[in-house]
């Protein structure tokens, strides 16, 4: 629909993976309100090395954003000599518990959960149920969700919670010549 709509002359926000569609001479009126894969995985990874941890378990949703951050943490952690084990919450589970127990079998200095949409929840109560007293933290498909509907908010207490790119100034995403067109554009509406 974006090359439609921009032959139009309007203005459309899409939550895309897709790099491709992050083009603003060929769609000038087009707006990614998500964060890329790799925009995640590299900050995160980068997060991990620096707090000095050499073993990850990560649990994700099992869908194309899950699934892309997996596969890019994988690649950058076994850059950086760091180990990834990753587990896959399929969309319509009710319960997590056995992604949870699969990665921590790997006896991981740090935990990673990080899912959008109807795995999190799962996810987040196998999490508080296992009592998982490890370092965690919750990635941008995490955070992107309305955490208080999901768990109260003592489940995130012992958690680091990465903000969402297009939320944090100086980031590719906030400095591409997408954001900025929409970000002028809608300054100028709303003064």
């Amino acid at each position: 629909a974006v090359p439609s709509l921009a032959r139009g002359e309007a203005f459309v926000t899409h939550h895309s993976v897709d790099e491709a569609l992050n083009n603003p001479s060929e769609y000038p009126y087009a707006f990614g309100v998500a964060y890329l894969a790799e925009y995640e995985a590299e900050s995160l990874i980068n997060e991990l090395q620096s707090e000095g941890y050499s073993n990850v378990a990560l649990v994700t949703s099992d869908n194309v954003a899950g699934r892309s951050t997996a596969e890019l943490m994988q690649a950058m952690a076994e850059d950086e000599d760091m180990s990834l084990s990753a587990a896959f919450v399929p969309e319509d589970a009710v319960d997590a518990t056995s992604q949870l127990q699969q990665v921590m079998g790997s006896d991981p200095d740090v935990l990673v959960l990080t899912a959008y949409g109807s795995a999190a929840p799962p996810i987040i109560d196998a999490y508080t149920t296992l009592g998982i007293d490890i370092p965690t933290y919750g990635g941008q498909q995490l955070t992107a969700n309305n955490l208080s509907e999901i768990a109260p908010e003592s489940a995130y207490e012992d958690m680091t919670l990465q903000s969402i790119a297009v939320a944090v100034e100086g980031t590719p995403v906030t400095e591409s010549e997408a954001f900025e067109t929409f970000h002028e554009a809608l300054l100028e509406r709303t003064g």
